[in-house]
């Protein structure tokens, strides 16, 4: 994780460009000159709209359309680029990018919230 902000936002939806322009500041801020190449996230900051702008600037994308609380696919949510996006997610290099966003990321979340206290509230 290159860049946080606080919102009082319940969903991630529309949050995906502005977390990468984040992350590309504060890189520049600590003098790193290449560009991220993949912006792994989660189901939440599916924005097919933010998603395309972000390819167009020459970062690969990788978020699954479907969390792993549904059972199948989103209704409409068939075809074109959520088929894609399954189908590359399946690869195995697709696969073991998104892992690791699972073993780096997650445990951050995790720890967060048990050391804020937050898992009493579940």
């Amino acid at each position: 994780m290159l860049a946080a902000e606080v919102t009082i936002d319940s969903p991630d939806f529309g949050h995906l460009e502005p977390m990468v322009e984040a992350t590309e500041v504060e890189l520049a801020k600590a003098g790193v000159t290449e560009k991220p190449e993949v912006a792994l996230a989660d189901a939440g900051y599916w924005h097919q709209k933010q998603m395309e702008s972000v390819v167009g600037r020459g970062m690969q994308v990788l978020i699954p359309p479907d969390s792993k609380k549904r059972e199948g696919a989103r209704p409409g949510w068939q075809g074109g680029y959520y088929a894609f996006m399954r189908r590359v997610l399946a690869t195995e290099r697709g696969g073991e990018l998104y892992r690791k966003r699972q073993a780096m990321i997650e445990p951050v979340f995790g720890n967060t919230k048990f050391n804020r206290g937050f898992d009493r509230f579940r």
